[in-house]
């Protein structure tokens, strides 16, 4: 039986309380008037949400053994995510990071059938109410598509170019970047958070088709083109819906489980390092107004 402890009051603290434990794991939640040090020694996971000195409670986790879960990569740097990879590995400490768009079942029902693709934009548009204004909007938002382009496309990055402005925050509030991949691919990002409805979709495409992925109806259109041969092609649409709604249980059962039979976490702090990476990389371009 593992115990996993959960350090911080972030976003998905109420989310995390709504878990349900089973034969593998309990969950326990840090008091503020206690030992942090010593809740995290008695803890065989620490589960790190948004909050303050995170580097520091995931550091001593990670440097006394424990497994760690990171809700959110974008409150370290790059260099304490080196840091903290070089520790997991001299440790044989395992690492997850919480992408929830990578569980979507939408997403993962059609991530078999994408060989080679070609192009991919994502539209990523979230109400003033349904977000923080801690970071830019590269970070709060566009890093969850980025993650998944990143697996789809597993290819170099060529050429990043962005662009972003501040509207209403000190930080970037709209952002857009288009990444060019050395295969060939192109992905296109929005993100905004001053949208007047929440949007996450995603359109994927590949020779003679292309998916259409809406990550909050959990929804999937194929479109496909038809007598590809002849003068009168046609296209036809396929569509799926799907309803999972508790995507953080899916995500802390398979890291459980991970751990339990010695397999990789789905996805590691290794994952989590190239994303952040790259929004770095689009972050900068956006400060500069360059092209890399």
């Amino acid at each position: 039986m593992y115990k996993i402890g959960v350090v911080g009051e972030g976003d998905y603290s109420s989310k995390i309380k709504s878990l349900s434990s089973n034969e593998l794991f309990t969950i326990d939640f840090f008091i503020e008037q206690s030992s942090i040090t010593d809740f995290i020694l008695n803890s065989d996971i620490v589960f790190i949400t948004n909050c303050n000195n995170a580097f520091n409670y995931t550091d001593i986790a990670v440097r006394n053994g424990k497994h760690i879960f990171i809700e959110n990569i974008a409150n370290f740097s790059s260099q304490e995510v080196e840091e903290l990879i070089k520790t997991c590995n001299e440790g044989s400490i395992e690492s997850c990071i919480h992408f929830q768009e990578n569980r979507n079942p939408a997403l993962e029902s059609i991530k078999d059938n994408i060989k080679i693709p070609l192009f991919i934009e994502s539209h990523r548009l979230s109400t003033i109410k349904n977000v923080r204004y801690e970071n830019d909007v590269v970070f709060e938002l566009m890093m969850q598509d980025i993650f998944i382009v990143l697996s789809i496309v597993k290819s170099e990055i060529k050429r990043i170019s962005a662009t972003g402005i501040k509207v209403i925050s000190d930080f970037k509030d709209i952002a857009n970047a288009r990444v060019e991949f050395t295969n060939g691919c192109i992905a296109n990002f929005t993100a905004s958070r001053i949208s007047l409805k929440d949007m996450n979709k995603m359109r994927i495409f590949q020779k003679d088709s292309y998916y259409s992925v809406d990550f909050i109806q959990q929804k999937t259109d194929l479109v496909s083109l038809h007598n590809q041969f002849e003068d009168n092609k046609e296209l036809s649409v396929t569509s799926n819906t799907f309803n999972e709604k508790n995507i953080l249980q899916i995500e802390i059962n398979d890291f459980v489980n991970s751990i339990h039979l010695k397999q990789l976490p789905k996805v590691s702090m290794e994952d989590g390092f190239k994303t952040l990476e790259v929004a770095n990389k689009i972050l900068k371009k956006i400060n500069s107004f360059g092209e890399e």
